[in-house]
C-alpha cells in the first residue's frame, strides 16, 4: 500500500511539473502600432453616417476593421487612408444598458497594411 501511494504521488508530481507551461507570459495582447488622437462620437439616433478617422502615420495604406465594440455597426469594414485620413460608415445599436446621459467609450481596432494594429476611440453618446 505504501508503494502505491509513492507511485501515485510520483506520477502526480510528474504530471504537474510537466503540464505547466509558461507560454502565458507571451500571450498578452500586442500594443497597437498607431493610435488616433481623435475620437468618433456616435449617437444611436443619428443612424448610419460617414465618420472621418485621422491616423497620423497611416499615409496612404489600406486598412481593415478587425475588432469593434458590441454596440457598433460598421458598414465599411475595409478601405484606404489618404494622407492619414479615412472614412468609415457606421452606426450605433441602441443599448438600454446605457441609460444615463453620458458618453460610453470603447476601442475600434484596425489593421493597417504594412504598419500593423491601430486603435480608434469610439464613443456611444446616450441622451435619454
Amino acid at each position: 500500500m505504501k508503494k502505491l501511494i509513492i507511485y501515485i504521488s510520483a506520477a502526480f508530481l510528474c504530471l504537474t511539473a510537466f503540464s505547466c507551461s509558461n507560454s502565458f507570459l507571451w500571450d498578452y495582447p500586442a500594443q497597437p502600432a498607431l493610435t488616433s488622437p481623435e475620437e468618433i462620437l456616435i449617437s444611436p439616433d443619428s443612424g448610419a453616417s460617414d465618420y472621418t478617422v485621422y491616423m497620423p502615420g497611416a499615409g496612404n495604406a489600406n486598412f481593415t476593421v478587425v475588432n469593434i465594440p458590441f454596440w457598433l455597426n460598421v458598414q465599411t469594414l475595409s478601405g484606404q487612408f489618404t494622407e492619414d485620413y479615412a472614412t468609415i460608415t457606421c452606426s450605433a445599436y441602441p443599448q438600454s444598458a446605457f441609460s444615463q446621459n453620458a458618453t460610453y467609450k470603447s476601442l475600434m481596432m484596425l489593421n493597417i497594411e504594412g504598419i500593423g494594429k491601430a486603435q480608434v476611440t469610439v464613443g456611444y453618446v446616450s441622451s435619454n
